[in-house]
């Protein structure tokens, strides 16, 4: 009974803190931005059969630092380091990190619920690839084949984001390529061998 009453308090902690971050904003589609990390954590739970309560906590929050006004420090007063940490570990700091350096540092970490919090942010936000300007669009597919989709094969539970990916990428007729990503010597090895001509390939 304790245990059920630190989860849901715990968690509604982080859903209140995520839904008044992100009163105010829309996603690309114009639907309210709280669809957007209650989704993530929705598929988090499907994947891993648990409501482990940091997981959860961490995926509701996953872009509150890196898209609202709340700091790292600000989520230390509300929540242990576990949750913050993976926090941190999530958001891109755009102005010190690359897109690639962010991939880097998300591989890097070697944490289990920093690649599935990732992967359930990735497979969301390529539902709705609709709504992204052209050359967003092909950035993005390039780096969900480069990169996550082989980071699926890495993680525990991954099978149920990759067969996502696949079938929203398949539903646009986007034709699949895999690389290869992986750890050696704490060194990050990305495998940079993409289809030559993807680009013109991406949308038929």
């Amino acid at each position: 009974m304790y245990e059920d009453i630190y989860v849901a308090d715990k968690v509604g902690k982080a859903f209140a803190i995520a839904y008044n971050a992100h009163f105010h904003q829309t996603r690309k589609d114009r639907t309210p931005y709280i669809t957007h990390p209650l989704a993530v954590a929705s598929y988090v739970i499907q994947a891993t059969g648990m409501a482990e309560p940091t997981l959860v906590s961490a995926a509701l929050l996953h872009d509150v630092v890196e898209d609202t006004d709340i700091t790292l420090e600000d989520l230390s007063k509300e929540f242990d380091d576990g949750v913050v940490k993976i926090v941190e570990k999530l958001t891109r700091f755009k102005d010190k990190e690359s897109r690639e350096d962010y991939m880097n540092k998300i591989l890097k970490s070697n944490d289990y619920f920093v690649w599935i919090i990732k992967l359930a942010d990735v497979t969301h936000n390529l539902e709705t690839i609709d709504v992204l300007p052209e050359e967003n669009r092909k950035r993005f597919i390039e780096e969900v084949m480069k990169f996550y989709l082989p980071l699926t094969k890495l993680t525990p539970n991954g099978e149920f984001f990759k067969r996502k990916m696949v079938e929203t990428l398949k539903s646009h007729g986007i034709p699949i390529t895999y690389h290869t990503v992986s750890l050696s010597n704490d060194e990050v090895i990305i495998d940079e061998r993409l289809v030559a001509n993807l680009a013109k390939r991406i949308y038929i």
